[in-house]
This record gives C-alpha cells, sequence and structure tokens, in this order.
C-alpha cells in the first residue's frame, strides 16, 4: 500500500499509481490517461471508472464538497436502455426527467448507481456550499438534474468540453469567477430561488446557450465577460427580477437574445453591446431602467416592449437615447425612432436649463422655436398653425399700423375688429402668407421677417413630414 501523500498543497491523499509528479487521483494531470486520435479524446475507461468511485467514496458520501484544483477526466454517462435493461416507459423516465423530485424513483435508484458524483444512492441535492476553485475539466461536464441548496463556486476553472446545467434548481448564488469556457456551455431549464447566477471576469470561446431559466426574486449578472471572436451566444425564454450587465465585451457576430423578461430592475453599464439582436423582449414593468457608457453599435431591436420611455425611468444621459434612436432608424422603425428623439430633446432641455444664457443664448433659442413650431419634428400640424398664426399677426401688424401713443387707435382698431368682413381678411391672409407671394404689402421690414418666419415653419413642415413618413 502506498502511503505517500499527494505534493500538492494542504492534500492528504495517497500518490496515485506512482505519476511522476507525485499526486493523488485527483490532483494528477491525467495526461496519460487518454490518447488523441483525430482532434477527439480517448480515455482509459479504468481509470476514468476509479476517479469517479473515489470522488463519491472520499467526497460525496462525506458531504465534502470542496473539489480545489481538481482535475477531471470526462464525466461518466448515462448507460444505454439495453444495458440497464429498461423498457420504453422506464427509460422514457431516464432521458426526459421534467422535475427534480422525479428523479428519485426506483428505477434509477436500483439501475444506475454510481453514474457521476451525484448519483450515488439517490444523492441529487448539496446540501453545502461546493466550491470547485482552480480546477480543470479535461472534457465534457455534466451537471444535470441537481439541486444546490449552497453556493455554487466555480473560480479560475477552465474547461476543455461541452459544459451542461440542466433541470438545476439554485437556491443560492452561482458564480463562475476568473472561468475560461473552451467549448460549448448549455444552462438549460434550470431554476432560481432567491439567488444570483453571476459570471464574472469569465471568457466565452464557442457557443453558449441559456433557454429556458426563470427565477424566484433572483439576478442574473454579466460582469466583466468576455464573448470571443468565435463564440455564438444564445440567450432564450429567460424570466429574471433583475439583470445587470457592466463591463461586458462582446467580439461575437452572433449574439440573439430573445423572449426575455425583466421584471425590477436592469442595469446596462459600460459596456459594448455591439452587433447584439434583442427580439420579443419585455421591459414594461421595469420601475427604473439604467443605462450608462453603454455602446449600441450595430443593434437589432426587434419587437421590444419598453414601457414608458421618459427621463425619471430611464437613468441615461442624451448619448444614449441618441444610440437607441439611430439604431431604429437604421431599421425604419419610425415610431419607435420617434419615442427615443423625443426622451433625447427632454434630455437635452436637462442639459441646457441650467446654463447660462450669456454663452447658450443661440442653443436655448433654437431649443425653444424647435419645440413650440413641430415638437421637435414630432408633429407635423404645429408648424402649419404656426405659419398661419405668425401670417395673421404680421398682417394685421402691417394692415393696422396703430400707433400706442393715441389710445383713441385702440378703440378704432377694436371698433374695426367687429365690423371687419373676416371672410375677406382670411382670404387676404392667406394671400399673405403664401411662401411665394413676393409682392411687398405693407411695411418692408415687416414683410422680412414674415417671409424669414414663414421659411422657418415650412422647413420645420417638411422635416416633421419626412420623420413621420420616411421609410
Amino acid at each position: 500500500m502506498n502511503n505517500r501523500k499527494c505534493s500538492h498543497n494542504s492534500c492528504n491523499y495517497e500518490i496515485y499509481d506512482s505519476n511522476k509528479e507525485q499526486k493523488c487521483i485527483f490532483h494528477c494531470s491525467k495526461d496519460d490517461w487518454y490518447s488523441i486520435q483525430n482532434g477527439k479524446k480517448f480515455w482509459n475507461e479504468e481509470k476514468v471508472k476509479e476517479f469517479w468511485r473515489r470522488i463519491r467514496e472520499e467526497k460525496v458520501t462525506k458531504k465534502d464538497y470542496s473539489f480545489l484544483c481538481f482535475v477531471f477526466p470526462k464525466f461518466e454517462k448515462y448507460p444505454n436502455a439495453k444495458q440497464l435493461n429498461l423498457d420504453s416507459k422506464e427509460w422514457e423516465l431516464v432521458q426526459g426527467i421534467k422535475n427534480i423530485e422525479s428523479i428519485n424513483t426506483l428505477i434509477l435508484d436500483d439501475k444506475i448507481d454510481g453514474i457521476n458524483f451525484w448519483r450515488r444512492n439517490s444523492q441529487l441535492v448539496f446540501e453545502k456550499d461546493v466550491y470547485f476553485d482552480g480546477s480543470k475539466f479535461l472534457d465534457g461536464a455534466n451537471f444535470d438534474k441537481i439541486r444546490f441548496e449552497k453556493k455554487l463556486n466555480f473560480i479560475g476553472c477552465e474547461f476543455y468540453g461541452d459544459v451542461f446545467l440542466r433541470y438545476i434548481s439554485f437556491n443560492e448564488d452561482a458564480i463562475f469567477t476568473a472561468v475560461t469556457f473552451n467549448d460549448r456551455v448549455f444552462i438549460y431549464k434550470s431554476e432560481l430561488i432567491n439567488s444570483t447566477f453571476t459570471f464574472l471576469d469569465t471568457k466565452f470561446n464557442s457557443r453558449i446557450v441559456i433557454k429556458n431559466l426563470t427565477n424566484k426574486n433572483s439576478k442574473l449578472n454579466f460582469d466583466y465577460t468576455h464573448f470571443l471572436e468565435n463564440s455564438i451566444v444564445f440567450l432564450s425564454e429567460i424570466e429574471i427580477d433583475y439583470l445587470h450587465i457592466q463591463n461586458l465585451y462582446n467580439f461575437s457576430e452572433n449574439f440573439r437574445i430573445t423572449n426575455l423578461k425583466v421584471n425590477n430592475d436592469l442595469k446596462i453599464i459600460d459596456t459594448n453591446l455591439n452587433n447584439i439582436e434583442f427580439t420579443n423582449n419585455d421591459f414594461s414593468s421595469i420601475p427604473i431602467i439604467t443605462f450608462k457608457g453603454a455602446s449600441f453599435d450595430n443593434v437589432k431591436f426587434n419587437n421590444i416592449k419598453w414601457g414608458s420611455i421618459n427621463l425619471k425611468r430611464f437613468g441615461s444621459n442624451r448619448d444614449i437615447f441618441r444610440q437607441i434612436k439611430h439604431q431604429y432608424d437604421q431599421q425604419s422603425n419610425i415610431i419607435d425612432a420617434n419615442k427615443f428623439y423625443s426622451a433625447e430633446m427632454n434630455a437635452y432641455k436637462k442639459e441646457i436649463k441650467n446654463e447660462k444664457w450669456r454663452t447658450h443664448w443661440q442653443d436655448k433659442i433654437i431649443f425653444c422655436l424647435s419645440r413650440i413650431s413641430s415638437n421637435f419634428s414630432k408633429n407635423f400640424f404645429l408648424p402649419v398653425f404656426c405659419l398661419f398664426i405668425s401670417s395673421s399677426l404680421f398682417y394685421l401688424i402691417s394692415f393696422y399700423k396703430l400707433d400706442y401713443s393715441k389710445i383713441e387707435s385702440f378703440n378704432v382698431f377694436s371698433n374695426h375688429i367687429f365690423s371687419t368682413d373676416w371672410k375677406l381678411i382670411f382670404n387676404e391672409i392667406l394671400l399673405y402668407a403664401n411662401p411665394f407671394n413676393t409682392k411687398l404689402k405693407g411695411s418692408a421690414l415687416l414683410w422680412i421677417l414674415h417671409k424669414s418666419f414663414s421659411t422657418y415653419f415650412i422647413y420645420q413642415f417638411v422635416v416633421a413630414l419626412r420623420r413621420q413618413t420616411k421609410r
């Protein structure tokens, strides 16, 4: 019997198989456990079987869930139906389990004993914190159909095969910190209960699918997460109370978020959201939406329920509204583009409100005129109305030439108001308002001012009409 201890720090397990590294079965590199043919690993089945037997015997049965710096070989798989001697109904249960409780059946207890480290005597629940800090997974990793009662920690881990987390219940936080996924990741039909699911300083090099994720008062965090050039990202059928995205770096050209519903809080901060497609997402019930320092370049928004778009609800600056408006303009979605354009102008109003008139008087005048004349090109009726009112005023001032030094001139004007043929006056005002009428009428100065205002209102009308009708 070999009594020498593993050379790994603080490890008291015996050295396995006299390996050169002087390490135990859990910490040895396992470089000689497999061969590679045509890019595929072929494992020594006896050594793999012994590894998982020791995992169950030394760790799981003792409820010791600390797998620090372990090097995992391939995960054992389900035997096929013939090997288990299952009938069709039994096999359907094994393959299509829909909830965790249904796994605790005599079928699995009796016929699938010791498949991976959580299947010893129906061991489907981790009652304590689970730590995989510094671990390496040299092949596919399967964490299906488990309930984590306490925290799940992956810190500084590397995955070199497909990773599956399906039909899982997370009752406390699940944290992936400084983790590198070199192959595909599938998180599917899992539940978060009063927990936070966090990717921190994590890199994805291939496909990641997060689908059918439900929650009860839980958060989904992406913080300093990198989706690298060859990655394909698909997030779908997710309902979450809190979604926080901060310092996310997306280099993927295939990134889709569909059927996402966020209930309470959405924060996107200092994040590059380039080349992401949002489809059928519902943000309408969120009290506060925070976009700060985010980049929306080549982003597509399809059928997004934003709810009320205003400064009070969106903790964003004017540039965020401008970027989203621009993306909607690129998609010829004029209705939603106008909503964010309105929010952009309101944010601009807030910016210049506290500025001094002496240094920003031109901006303030232009802003006020644009708002009054067309509501920032959102209302093409307003310029027409303003044109008629201004023409009426200029015409009446030119026609009556009031002498303000003599009070009787007002009486004359008042008497004339009630005795005037308004039909005739109305026709004359329309002729006066005609922008193509170049005949000087009345004061030259008033005529020039009137033509200047008329040109401005006509321009506002054309811009508003184009904004409302362009395709």
